[in-house]
């Protein structure tokens, strides 16, 4: 994956509900109130340099798990719905199955939205052509079994008249 901050950053203003301090704005000391600093955290606010860590490491594990690749860009908004969902995670009430307040409420099934919609990403990549089976076609193009190279070059079926009509 060749993604770069600056994109995923964008990506996460674009599709979350989250702001992200660019690096930019974290050396000159500006955009402190964002909910996800670039190096920094604290306890409401989380460090993009951190959450960015974990998620490209999750993205890869699960394409290399499914056998997909994506593209650059559907790596940026699969990393920024995942970095979102990590976020979340500092919400204390994230785990509970349903919250209310001043009226309303709200029931979780065990994965917030931003995961929903991460595990969607990945499920609409199309599968990888691994050559799993190519690798094993012969040059007529008939596919081999792993153990090829133990059977004759001929065959013959046994206890059948050789002048009878093949059965097959």
């Amino acid at each position: 994956m060749t993604v770069s901050d600056a994109n995923i950053i964008l990506a996460i203003q674009s599709f979350t509900a989250f702001s992200v301090q660019t690096s930019a704005e974290a050396t000159a000391g500006t955009n402190t109130t964002a909910n996800i600093l670039y190096s920094t955290a604290s306890r409401t606010q989380a460090a993009y340099t951190v959450l960015k860590a974990y998620a490209v490491d999750q993205l890869a594990s699960d394409l290399d798990k499914v056998g997909k690749t994506a593209t650059d860009s559907q790596s940026e908004k699969a990393l920024a719905y995942l970095i979102a969902a990590y976020y979340e995670q500092k919400d204390p009430d994230i785990f509970a199955k349903s919250v209310s307040f001043d009226g309303y409420s709200v029931s979780r099934d065990g994965m917030s939205g931003y995961m929903h919609a991460y595990q969607a990403i990945l499920d609409a990549l199309p599968l990888v052509d691994s050559g799993a089976i190519t690798a094993l076609q012969d040059s007529d193009g008939l596919i081999k079994v792993r153990d090829h190279t133990e059977y004759q070059e001929s065959w013959r079926l046994t206890g059948l008249d050789q002048t009878s009509i093949d059965p097959f």
